[in-house]
C-alpha cells in the first residue's frame, strides 16, 4: 500500500505538469523483512502518459555487496537468465503496474542471508537512473518455554526461546528492581537460540520473577511472570516419597506372611502322608490344595 501510494502520487504530479528530471526513488528508512515472510522493496519512476510497456524499458535490482543481479526486466518480459541461483523462484515485479511507475521488488520465503542493501535501475527512453536501499532481517520470537530446577541449596529458573536479533532480556523481582542473571545466544539457521536464567539462592522463600524479552526491530515485547513457594514445593516432594516408602514396605511384609503360612501347611501336610502305611515311596504332592493362589 506505501509503494503505491507514492507511485499514485508521482503520476498525479506527472499529469499536472511536466516532469524536470528523470529520478528514481526508494525508501530512505531500512525495510524490516521477517523471516518466512515476504518483504516488498519499493521502488518509483517517473510514470508514463500512458498504460503500456514501451519496448525500451528496463528495470533491474541487484545486490550492492557484490553486484548480485536479484531481478530484471527487459524486452517487455522478465529475464531471469543471469539470477543469482540465491533468489530463484523467490521474487517478481508488479509488471501491469510498471508504466504507473511502480518498479517495486517482491522477495519471498525472507532468509537471513537477504539482508543487505539493494540497489534498483530503471532505464527508458526518457532517461536512466538508480537508487539504493537498506533491507534489514527480523524474526520474531517463539514462545518461551519455562523450566525450573530445584536443587540442595538453591533453585534455578530458566527461559528457551529464538529470533533475530539478539533481544533484549531482564528478569525482575517483586519491587519490579532488576536482578542479575545469566543468557546466551546462540546463532545457527537464521535465529539466535536464547536460554537465559536466574538463581535463587534462599531456600524456604515464596519467589515472584517477571521476564522481559523485547525485540526492537519487530516491537517485540515478551512478558512473562513466574510465582513459586520452595517451602511447599519441598514438603509436598517429601510427603510422596514417604507415602511410596510405606506402601512398598506393608506389600513386603504381606509376601513374607504368605510365604510362611504356605510353608507351615506344607510342613504339616508332609509329616501326615509319611505317618499312613505304604507312603514312603509316594513323596509326590498336590501343590493346588496348598491356597497357592
Amino acid at each position: 500500500m506505501g509503494c503505491r501510494g507514492a507511485v499514485l502520487r508521482s503520476l498525479l504530479f506527472v499529469l499536472s505538469s511536466v516532469v524536470a528530471s528523470y529520478k528514481v526513488q526508494v525508501p530512505s528508512e531500512p525495510l524490516v523483512a521477517v523471516r518466512g515472510s515476504y518483504a516488498v522493496l519499493c521502488c518509483s519512476y517517473p510514470p508514463m502518459a500512458q498504460p503500456g510497456i514501451p519496448p525500451g524499458l528496463l528495470v533491474t535490482w541487484q545486490r550492492v555487496e557484490d553486484s548480485r543481479v536479484v531481478h530484471s526486466f527487459y524486452y517487455g518480459q522478465n529475464q531471469l537468465s543471469r539470477q543469482s541461483a540465491d533468489f530463484k523462484n523467490r521474487t517478481g515485479l508488479y509488471v501491469s503496474e510498471l508504466w504507473s511507475g511502480n518498479a517495486s521488488l517482491r522477495i519471498t520465503d525472507v532468509r537471513a542471508q537477504d539482508a543487505g542493501r539493494y540497489l534498483c535501475t530503471v532505464s527508458d527512453a526518457r532517461g536512466t537512473d538508480r537508487a539504493e536501499m537498506k533491507v534489514e532481517y527480523a524474526a520474531y520470537y517463539s514462545e518461551p518455554q519455562l523450566s525450573i530446577e530445584v536443587g540442595l541449596h538453591n533453585t534455578s529458573v530458566r527461559f528457551e526461546s529464538d529470533g533475530f536479533p539478539k533481544a533484549e532480556v531482564q528478569w525482575l523481582g517483586p519491587q519490579e528492581q532488576e536482578l542479575e542473571h545469566q543468557s546466551e545466544f546462540i546463532y545457527r539457521n537464521g535465529v539466535f537460540y536464547l536460554r537465559t536464567f536466574y538463581v535463587v539462592q534462599d531456600q524456604g522463600v515464596n519467589a515472584s520473577l517477571t521476564f522481559r524479552l523485547s525485540n526492537h526491530l519487530l516491537d517485540q515485547l515478551l512478558v512473562r511472570r513466574v510465582h513459586f513457594s520452595q517451602g511447599q514445593g519441598t514438603t509436598n516432594t517429601r510427603k510422596d516419597n514417604s507415602t511410596v516408602t510405606a506402601l512398598s514396605c506393608t506389600c513386603v511384609i504381606l509376601g513374607l506372611v504368605c510365604a510362611a503360612l504356605l510353608f507351615h501347611n506344607y510342613r504339616n501336610h508332609r509329616k501326615h502322608t509319611k505317618s499312613q502305611p505304604g507312603s514312603g515311596h509316594k513323596d509326590v504332592y498336590n501343590l493346588e490344595q496348598y491356597g497357592a493362589e
